[in-house]
């Protein structure tokens, strides 16, 4: 069976955005240690890390290692994978496995050296800061998870005027055709269920000296909630005419949204 394209699978944008990004972060940093430092390169980094990730500005030959595997490797790995979901191909998913536990490793395994070595100048001296620069790669999630009483149940019934007439004695004002609006429900004391909406956001942020750049993937109603956020009130006694509650707004369903932003 053939693969799906892209358009017909809206989340995988999410992973095709994730991917190109580490690709590009592993091809523009990862890469310094082995090839050598640009001065740009150098100076942006050094503004960024130096007071937060003394080991990477000097790494010892394990982290010489671990950055030079994901640049050379990791990056074209990350290349294949946007390839991968673009076209939609199974292929991919072994490897991922594998990148996957021997990330999960190395990231320990450099977390635990930067963030508690007994080894002079390896440890960090800001392991917040170290933290939040790379938890991981720079990432940032974040998500709001929205709790809202629904929308307001009235009833409002058209009374007909051979109903009211008798009551009445005569006919409506407005003639015997007319119908008299009335309120079957005390309006405020009916509410639909609660409407639920959680929303994520994956940042990440880039320094280039004075510049600082953000790249945000934002995906929004994630549970692909279809509440009805609007409902018609009007009551009717016809069968065929009666469309009392029935949803006229839903939410907007899943969607990925990419922004950007830079300071200088």
């Amino acid at each position: 069976m053939a693969p799906l394209p892209l358009s017909a699978r809206p989340r995988d944008w999410f992973f095709v955005m994730v991917f190109a990004a580490f690709a590009l972060t592993s091809f523009l940093v990862d890469t310094l240690p082995a090839l050598g430092w640009s001065t740009f390169m150098h100076d942006a980094l050094v503004a960024s890390y130096a007071d937060c990730d003394p080991m990477f500005m000097r790494p010892p030959p394990f982290l010489l290692v671990a950055a030079t595997v994901s640049g050379f490797v990791w990056g074209p790995l990350y290349c294949w994978f946007v390839w991968g979901f673009v076209r939609g191909r199974a292929v991919i998913r072994v490897p991922a496995l594998l990148y996957a536990g021997a990330l999960t490793l190395a990231m320990l395994m450099i977390f635990a050296e930067e963030l508690g070595s007994p080894v002079p100048g390896w440890a960090s001296p800001r392991p917040w800061k170290f933290a939040a620069y790379n938890l991981p790669y720079n990432f940032t999630v974040s998500g709001t998870m929205q709790v809202s009483s629904g929308p307001v149940i009235t009833a409002t019934w058209a009374a007909p005027n051979s109903l009211i007439s008798p009551a009445l004695g005569r006919n409506l004002a407005a003639g015997a055709t007319a119908t008299k609006s009335i309120q079957l429900i005390e309006p405020g004391t009916e509410y639909a269920g609660y409407q639920n909406q959680v929303d994520l956001r994956l940042s990440r942020r880039m320094h280039f000296g004075r510049y600082t750049a953000r790249l945000d993937g934002n995906l929004y109603n994630v549970l692909n909630n279809a509440y009805a956020n609007s409902i018609n009130t009007t009551f009717s006694t016809s069968a065929t005419a009666n469309q009392f509650l029935r949803p006229t707004a839903v939410l907007l369903g899943r969607f990925f949204k990419v922004g950007g932003q830079i300071e200088f």
